[in-house]
């Protein structure tokens, strides 16, 4: 059997060198740390675009309802395009 106070060295000397565990848990954990605050840029990221794009349909949704030609704007033809559309219903 070993004396104690060779015991004792052996345990301070083990727990001053950095085991393969101990470093393995240090990355992991620093890993974590990155990806979660990626997670965090990109689900703030998505909330802002769903912020916009809820606010632009409701804005459209209010300006039809107020005026109701926002809409016709999108689905009118041009001049040009009418005029093509006539002169081939005329032949």
């Amino acid at each position: 059997m070993l004396p104690r106070h060779t015991v004792a060295q052996i345990y301070s000397s083990l727990s001053l060198m950095p085991s393969i565990t101990a470093l393995l848990a240090h990355f992991l954990h620093s890993l974590i740390l990155v990806w979660e605050g990626f997670m965090q840029i990109a689900v703030t990221f998505i909330a802002l675009v769903a912020g916009l794009i809820l606010s632009l349909a409701v804005a459209l949704v209010a300006e039809e309802l107020i005026f109701g030609q926002v809409i016709k704007l999108f689905f009118r033809r041009s001049v040009a395009q009418t005029a093509v559309v006539r002169s081939g219903m005329k032949r």
